[in-house]
This record gives C-alpha cells, sequence and structure tokens, in this order.
C-alpha cells in the first residue's frame, strides 16, 4: 500500500528578492538512524536550504529537518527528489543537459531493502494545487525491493 502525505508548499517561498542559492549541502545521514527508514542519500536532486526550483527564495529552510514525525509517521528529512515538469523546464536558468540532471522526470530504482506492507511518502508539490490534478506518480510492487517515481498523484 502506498501513502501519501501531501503537504502544500506555499509557505516554503520568501518574499525577499535575492539571487538563487544553491550550495548543495545534504546533510549525511544519521547512523543511528532506524533501516526502517528508506535512505534517500543517493537521489537527492537539492538541498531543502537551496533555491531548487527557479526563483530565489523558493526553497524548503522553513522545514523541519533530521527525523521528523507527521501523522505518526517518521521521516528522515535532509533533501529533496526533485522532478521536472514543463513549467519548470521552460522557467529554469539551467541548460537542456543541467536540466536532466538536477530535475530528471523521474527517478528509477530506489532502494527499499525491507519487507513492508505500507511505503509512506512526504509530498509536496509547487504546481497543480487544484484539487484532483495530477502531480506525480509512485510505483511500487509488493515484490520488488525497488520503487519508482515518476513526474507526474492528486493533489487534495
Amino acid at each position: 500500500m502506498l501513502t501519501v502525505i501531501y503537504f502544500s508548499c506555499s509557505w516554503c517561498y520568501s518574499q525577499e528578492k535575492e539571487l538563487l542559492i544553491r550550495n548543495w549541502v545534504i546533510p549525511e545521514r544519521d547512523a543511528n538512524v532506524s533501516e526502517r527508514l528508506i535512505d534517500l542519500t543517493g537521489y537527492y536532486t537539492a538541498a531543502l536550504d537551496d533555491d531548487w526550483l527557479v526563483s530565489a527564495g523558493a526553497n524548503l529552510k522553513r522545514l523541519p529537518k533530521g527525523i521528523q514525525t507527521f501523522e505518526d509517521v517518521k521521516f528522515d528529512i535532509r533533501g529533496i527528489v526533485q522532478l521536472g515538469g514543463l513549467g519548470l523546464y521552460e522557467e529554469s536558468d539551467y541548460s537542456k543537459e543541467e536540466q536532466k540532471i538536477k530535475y530528471p522526470e523521474k527517478v528509477v530504482g530506489i532502494k527499499v531493502n525491507q519487507e513492508s506492507s505500507k511505503i509512506y511518502f512526504l509530498h509536496a508539490s509547487a504546481w497543480g494545487e487544484e484539487n484532483g490534478k495530477k502531480v506525480g506518480q509512485y510505483e511500487h510492487s509488493p515484490f520488488s525491493p525497488t520503487f519508482n517515481i515518476a513526474g507526474s498523484l492528486c493533489a487534495s
């Protein structure tokens, strides 16, 4: 069973005009973190404090970092798996080659490395706030040791 905990990202924007900040500093995973929390270290495409969209101040600096609990579910919050979409590509200051790396259309083969009856995702979207609009897709088979994320979930 795939469960998505969705939150609106409207509070993550700063009202200040400034240059885009992209330092790519993602904290290391704490050695004491439960193995039940899927390690996304090799899949992060941006740091929480970086301006990871196309506007200065579009970041998740205010999101609590480290092991956090939302709706009784623990998450290891250290970075972002940012996927691209047409609106993002059109506005991005990156070259087309950089866009494919920084904002991939999908991420395939994320290792689960454990048996599970449920996987919880902490998901945000800066576009597609209308109810019912598809903004992402997760694919996982209960018999597979991996899952995939594709850039196109229903916001509600």
